[in-house]
């Protein structure tokens, strides 16, 4: 999380310098905010023509609306990774164009924990060896996951008996693992 947050505020930091700011850090700050501000007081309309010049911009809108957040990342799902609290549509979003067969993004991966339970079983569904990075998923996303792949259930922290009893039950080998 912390490596995304470190990319998030260079790429920040370029687009400030893009926009005539100076890369100064006692001024750097400061002009952030300004930057922050002006993008966050625009009209959602003029929010939209800004992400079309570049999709970068919405790390500056706080709170965007949800039309502004979904144009975001039809640019760019790596946009999520930007957006302060998406909205339920922004996360199914990201959840649809950032996992391919069962590969996904790791920009996905570190900002699931934070998605609502839908989003979540919706991840886990495409691809199950995403729950790793969910610290304590609920019963449904590990029934969820356990249901497409039951060798999932080693890597779930707080792993349900319900949900052991479900893995068992597909895959009678996992016994020797789950204890």
């Amino acid at each position: 999380m912390a490596f995304v947050k470190v990319c998030v505020s260079l790429a920040a930091m370029a687009l400030l310098i893009g926009c005539g700011g100076e890369a100064k850090p006692e001024n750097w700050s400061e002009k952030y905010r300004k930057v922050q501000s002006k993008y966050t007081n625009m009209s959602e309309t003029q929010q939209l023509k800004a992400l079309q010049k570049d999709w970068q911009y919405i790390h500056f809108m706080k709170h965007p609306s949800k039309k502004v957040q979904l144009a975001a990342l039809a640019i760019n799902p790596q946009a999520i990774a930007d957006i302060d609290k998406p909205c339920h549509e922004a996360q199914m979003m990201a959840v649809e164009k950032l996992i391919d067969g069962e590969s996904y993004s790791m920009t996905l991966a570190r900002l699931l924990d934070k998605f609502d339970e839908e989003a979540q079983i919706a991840a886990v569904s495409k691809a199950p060896e995403i729950i790793k990075y969910i610290p304590y998923p609920s019963p449904n996303v590990q029934l969820a996951a356990i249901r497409k792949n039951p060798w999932v259930a080693r890597s779930i922290n707080n792993l349900t008996s319900k949900a052991k009893a479900e893995a068992l039950q597909l895959q009678p080998k996992l016994k020797e693992f789950l204890h």
